[in-house]
């Protein structure tokens, strides 16, 4: 099996969204929000949209027409994080099941993620694409690649304690690359401040750093000294 996680400028057959729970935080600037950019984007290419089953009349209120409707149990709307991280397997499609436990907080936090860690496994299904299934903790949102060989990720994230305390770097890294074709993981030691606090993933590396080609990374750029960020990024 060789599998390989292409980077985000190749080209996609679709793009894909969840819709926002009726409970979501800022309700109505949510459903806004999320179906202007499946709307722009269905302008241009297929978009499919994840909507749980309370939110069907709802969605078809702010979705455009042509875009894809399919309802699957939801618990949040981050797709990029609980759903299925698509990779190919030679010429075909396939996809990785990580383990999703809410950013490591769903037990501290008392929130539900059974429906949302499911949802890589009914993507897959969706397509018929291999799933791939990993023992890892991890989130879309906490990995970002070149598609040339490396991959970047957070200390805070794959290494914290929260989502795999049993597993060493090495361990981590060999599972990284073994599901995504990469070979090389760079750390960067921690994201953003405000990634950890109430709700946030602990660190994402997409908020940090990602690559805009094989050879060329953009990285978050905090030039103020007295902002906790600073620090941060002058560490990448």
């Amino acid at each position: 099996m060789s599998l390989l996680m292409p980077p985000e400028w190749a080209k996609h057959e679709r793009t894909w969204l969840a819709f926002p729970a009726a409970d979501y935080t800022q309700q109505e600037d949510a459903y806004l929000a999320w179906s202007e950019v499946a709307n722009t984007a269905a302008e241009y290419e297929p978009v499919t949209v994840l909507v749980d089953p309370k939110e069907v009349q709802i969605a078809k209120k702010y979705l455009s027409e042509q875009i894809e409707i399919i309802i699957c149990p939801l618990d949040d709307a981050w797709i990029r994080d609980f759903g299925a991280t698509f990779v190919f397997d030679g010429q075909n499609l396939a996809a990785v099941n990580w383990v999703f436990n809410g950013w490591g907080s769903a037990q501290s936090a008392g929130f539900d993620v059974e429906n949302d860690a499911r949802v890589a496994t009914f993507m897959a299904n969706h397509v018929a694409a291999k799933l791939i299934n990993s023992e890892l903790v991890n989130e879309g949102g906490g990995i970002h690649t070149n598609g040339s060989g490396l991959l970047l990720a957070t200390e805070t994230v794959q290494l914290g304690i929260e989502r795999n305390p049993d597993w060493t770097r090495l361990e981590v890294e060999a599972e990284l690359n073994s599901k995504l074709g990469t070979e090389k993981v760079i750390w960067i030691r921690r994201g953003l401040t405000r990634d950890y606090e109430t709700y946030g993933t602990k660190g994402h590396i997409d908020i940090v750093a990602c690559f805009a080609n094989e050879s060329t990374l953009l990285v978050h750029d905090q030039q103020d000294e007295s902002h906790p960020d600073y620090s941060v990024t002058h560490e990448v």
